[in-house]
């Protein structure tokens, strides 16, 4: 069910100043993830408003040419085509992600680039939910990456 008016508004006023550049759309996306709970909803928004202002470039969202270099490791990649119940698909192959080969910070814009090119892909068709596929095949201590995993428990789960 689509969140209340007031409940976007109750989201605005929780975030405050850390709300700055955060668009409706996407604080309704964060509010039917939380069953339109506004304290849950504000706690995610605020994460990444964070990970938004932390991962721009120049003040703006990250380009391809900006991600290219991680992008063509393959670790990410954003399948071409829905799946059969029309959900946008990211694919990891965490063996390809090694810890000392790209800054955190490089590494969490290339993962910002890669979901908005998602949420894109999925304007176009009206899906609202994105499938991660993680393939953990040769996966060692080398690709560990506990702070990447944090920013995506905080921003996304």
């Amino acid at each position: 069910r689509a969140p209340e008016p007031r409940a976007v508004e109750a989201v605005k006023e929780k975030l405050g100043a850390r709300g700055r550049g955060i668009s409706d759309e996407e604080i309704v996306w964060f509010l039917k993830e939380c069953r339109n709970n506004v304290g849950d909803a504000a706690k995610k928004m605020a994460a990444f408003a964070d990970f938004k202002r932390r991962t721009a470039i120049r003040g703006n969202p990250p380009s391809e040419s900006d991600v290219a270099k991680e992008l063509a490791t393959g670790k990410l990649l954003v399948h071409p085509h829905f799946d059969t119940l029309g959900r946008s698909a990211i694919i990891v192959t965490a063996s390809k992600h090694r810890t000392r080969e790209f800054s955190t910070r490089d590494t969490e814009t290339t993962v910002r680039y890669t979901v908005e090119r998602t949420l894109s892909m999925m304007a176009d068709s009206g899906g609202e939910t994105i499938l991660g596929i993680v393939d953990l095949r040769g996966f060692g201590l080398g690709n560990v990456d506990l702070g990447l995993s944090k920013i995506f428990v905080d921003c996304f789960f």
